[in-house]
């Protein structure tokens, strides 16, 4: 009986992770091999330059030793999003030694009072927003535990602190409204002024937002009225020192303020840089370190203490932060067996036989599959907007509009997709098991989708510039 119980559980993230690179390598074996040439743009960006499809005239399979040394490789890929993600780590355990953010949720709740379920919608607001403005993503990773925790003590559920996270991100980030580095570069392979169209993104992001969060309210209240009906609720319930009261919530102190002061400052700066300045990962790492140092120097830390606690942090985040070298090993298995641009093709192949509408409708489940595999939201803008955009003006589809049909196709998936390492982390530092996380949010996706959907057909037909 417990061999077959054994054998009945819901494999590990980095099983699942391994079990996709290995299918990969096995289609590398029947999937013809081809390849677009690709060419630097004015932005620098190396891009695929439509119409230039070829298939190779050999195979070229994935043998065994490229199958192991694939993790490797995805390590090096990913190296920039892992050291953001320590830093994150490290920073975040040294904020959260101050108690600050415990404080600000305290306050929070005495402000609500019995009306504790709007707490809910308001922080997945806040996280939604600065996807939707900046593109935050991997850097709010050190939120989930504590929202976690948070929810858990107000009498909901786990699902509810990691979703006020995973999927207020998801949510800003797929109906991005600015979005410079994401949407911008999409739009900049498009040919499309920056920033273009913000006003159609801007009631994107107003209705995404306002169903995706009170979906989450209507969830918490069920949960926090009956708890059996949660997915988690026998995770939760095994669960060890976890207070179930609001009474001994953290007071707020001059330092605590102080410190939250230093946090918005951090995003701030983060939003500056990254719209204005042109920073990338090693100066939003340097913010978080930034953010790591002040926070000890605002509580008078000893340097043996902030050492502890950063390294403690790191301790937590690191088996988490490999999830996503595993993520970038199937990347890395397509693109050397060269089938990733031969199925990019095929699928533009068939698009291209469809009136604009349903063109536009095939973009977005194209770029929704993508994102199961490539859930870059970069690395998908310059692989297949210079495929899309072409192939929208060849079909009578806006070239806005394919920018929106990549823009959700690339963030909805997010919340769902294994080959997405925020979320395999997320969850894992949330104790929610995979199984659990897909039992829960196939209805919510479902909801995000459709309104995609509507979104896209609508601006198809007002032909959307």
């Amino acid at each position: 009986m417990e061999e077959k119980k054994r054998f009945q559980k819901f494999p590990n993230v980095i099983i699942l992770l391994i079990g996709i690179v290995l299918i990969m390598t096995i289609l590398t074996y029947i999937i013809p091999a081809g390849a677009y040439e690709r060419e630097v743009n004015d932005a620098g960006r190396t891009v695929v330059v439509n119409g230039t499809f070829q298939f190779l005239d050999e195979q070229t399979p994935v043998g065994l030793m490229d199958f192991l040394s694939a993790f490797h490789n995805g390590f090096l890929n990913g190296a920039d999003i892992i050291m953001l993600v320590l830093a994150c780590g490290g920073s975040f355990a040294v904020l959260n030694s101050s108690r600050a953010i415990e404080a600000l949720l305290g306050r929070l709740c005495k402000i609500l009072g019995s009306k504790k379920s709007l707490v809910v919608p308001i922080i997945m607001f806040a996280f939604a927003f600065g996807g939707g403005a900046i593109s935050i993503y991997e850097e709010c990773l050190p939120f989930v535990p504590i929202l976690v925790a948070f929810a858990l003590s107000l009498g909901f559920d786990s699902i509810t602190g990691a979703s006020m996270v995973i999927l207020g991100l998801s949510t800003g980030f797929s109906a991005a409204f600015m979005s410079p580095v994401v949407v911008g570069t999409a739009q900049h392979i498009a040919g499309l002024e920056l920033l273009s169209g913000m006003w159609y993104r801007c009631i994107l992001f107003a209705v995404m937002a306002i169903a995706s969060c009170g979906y989450m309210f209507f969830y918490a209240r069920r949960v926090d009225k009956n708890p059996e009906m949660s997915a988690v609720y026998e995770v939760d319930k095994a669960r060890t020192n976890v207070s179930s009261s609001t009474d001994d919530l953290v007071e707020m102190t001059t330092s605590r303020a102080i410190t939250l002061i230093v946090l918005l400052l951090t995003f701030v700066i983060l939003g500056y840089g990254v719209m204005k300045l042109g920073w990338w990962y090693a100066e939003i790492t340097g913010c978080f370190m930034g953010l790591g140092f002040a926070t000890a120097i605002v509580n008078r830390m000893h340097y043996n203490e902030f050492a502890d606690e950063f390294l403690k942090g790191l301790s937590d985040i690191a088996g988490a932060a490999m999830v996503i070298c595993f993520a970038q090993a199937v990347l890395v298995v397509m693109t050397q067996g060269n089938i990733l641009d031969t199925i990019l093709y095929s699928a533009a192949s068939v698009l291209e036989n469809f009136p604009p509408l349903l063109c536009a409708i095939g973009m977005y489940i194209f770029q929704c599959l993508v994102n199961f595999v490539v859930p870059s939201g970069t690395g998908q803008a310059v692989l297949t907007m210079p495929v899309l955009a072409p192939l929208a003006s060849l079909t009578g589809v806006t070239l806005q509009t394919s920018v929106l049909c990549f823009q959700l196709g690339d963030g909805i998936s997010n919340a769902l997709t294994p080959c997405c390492g925020f979320l395999m982390m997320a969850l894992g530092v949330a104790g929610i098991p995979f199984e659990k996380w897909v039992k829960f949010v196939w209805k919510f996706l479902l909801m995000q989708y459709a309104i995609g959907a509507v979104f896209i057909i609508i601006a198809q037909c007002i032909g959307l510039q």
